[in-house]
């Protein structure tokens, strides 16, 4: 693989790729919520710089969340902190678009009830700039869950955390 196509489409806006999210949706169908319930998402694809974002006002206690919370120096622990606020919320899945953020995490998932699902691959994200796919060139994503995760769209490795 060359320089260039390692880079293709390279920005720092990434949102979910279509076979995640199906992904996701499994995942919460299967542990008991309804088909077409989509999960609040503090982190809308269609968010607008400058609007207020997740961090701004309490999430939604009723629903399922999925995070994949936009980048930026210090930005991990700021989203933890908030879905660790939330204490109503029973179901969440977060992506972790670097494995880099489960050392940012306090309490770490690693202690937390759950399952860390992680691709043997990267995974090609959606470039918010081009809406094409492409990968980050340095990070490898995963994905921690307090629910039992579905199957994954892609060959990974699942490992149970916590366990209390």
């Amino acid at each position: 693989m060359s320089v260039s196509t390692t880079y293709q489409n390279y920005t720092v806006k990434w949102f979910t790729p279509p076979e995640w999210l199906a992904w996701v949706n499994d995942t919460f169908m299967e542990n008991g919520w309804f088909p077409g319930v989509q999960p609040y998402d503090p982190c809308p694809a269609n968010w607008v710089d400058g609007d207020p974002s997740g961090l701004d006002y309490p999430w939604d206690d009723l629903l399922p969340v999925y995070c994949n919370h936009p980048g930026s120096r210090g930005s991990t622990k700021a989203w933890w902190g908030k879905f660790l606020e939330s204490e109503c919320i029973t179901d969440v899945i977060w992506c972790a678009f670097s494995i880099e953020q489960l050392r940012h995490m306090d309490p770490s998932p690693f202690d937390m009830d759950g399952w860390l699902v992680m691709p043997k691959k990267r995974i090609s994200f959606i470039s918010a700039e081009t809406g094409l796919p492409g990968k980050s060139p340095a990070n490898w994503a995963v994905f921690w869950t307090n629910v039992k995760p579905a199957a994954p769209p892609v060959d990974c490795v699942i490992v149970r955390t916590g366990c209390s």
